[in-house]
């Protein structure tokens, strides 16, 4: 039920995604408590939470270790100087695609999304708009390039929450993403290559 709490509270306007996280954790607890009777003692539920800080913890440092990577190269230049340089590289939209999509999958494998979308976003809006591509499915594109980056090393971000949960290292846990991996890639050419599949449920409802 707990996707159904959390996908259900999102979809229905009752909460936001970050509340929905909290939601999920009380959630957690309710069921572990009075259902499953998992936590019958002070002592596993400190161990849980001890369990949760320490991976929350090597995920956080990641992130803000990419943050800080982001704000450097933000404030040198070189993430704008660089993409700059590769989209003045031709005036041919699929082209010019493709390389906005190499940026995005590069950047992705050495920072995390939400700095990546404060760095490169606001320069990939002009593009956007001078070429009239749909921003909802430039979205989906950038979103779909990114969540493949997230589990794609040397940083995979996803890949260290995954190898938390299991309790495998980094090399264990990338060859059976690999396939994965690939079935996303194929995903995200799927995408670019057909607008309409990420844009007609909007044109359906007149957004």
């Amino acid at each position: 039920m707990t996707p159904v709490v959390i996908l259900g509270g999102i979809y229905g306007g009752i909460f936001t995604p970050m509340e929905a996280a909290a939601v999920a954790i009380f959630y957690g607890l309710f069921v572990g408590t009075f259902i499953y009777k998992t936590f019958n003692s002070w002592d596993k539920l400190l161990h849980v939470l001890f369990e949760s800080v320490k991976a929350t913890a090597v995920i956080m440092f990641v992130v803000t270790c990419a943050g800080l990577f982001a704000w450097v190269a933000s404030t040198v230049g070189l993430v704008e100087r660089g993409a700059a340089v590769l989209l003045a590289l031709s005036d041919n939209p699929w082209a010019l695609l493709f390389l906005i999509n190499v940026i995005l999958l590069a950047a992705g494998m050495i920072m995390d999304a939400i700095s990546i979308y404060y760095v490169l976003l606001p320069f990939l809006l002009p593009i956007v708009h001078h070429f009239a591509w749909d921003p909802v499915w430039f979205g989906v594109m950038m979103t779909e390039n990114l969540a493949v980056g997230q589990v794609t090393p040397p940083v995979a971000v996803n890949l260290y929450v995954g190898a938390q949960i299991v309790d495998l290292t980094m090399e264990e846990m990338t060859p059976p993403v690999i396939p994965l991996l690939l079935a996303t890639l194929v995903a995200l050419a799927v995408i670019v290559l057909f607008p309409g599949l990420s844009t007609f449920l909007p044109t359906l409802w007149g957004l």
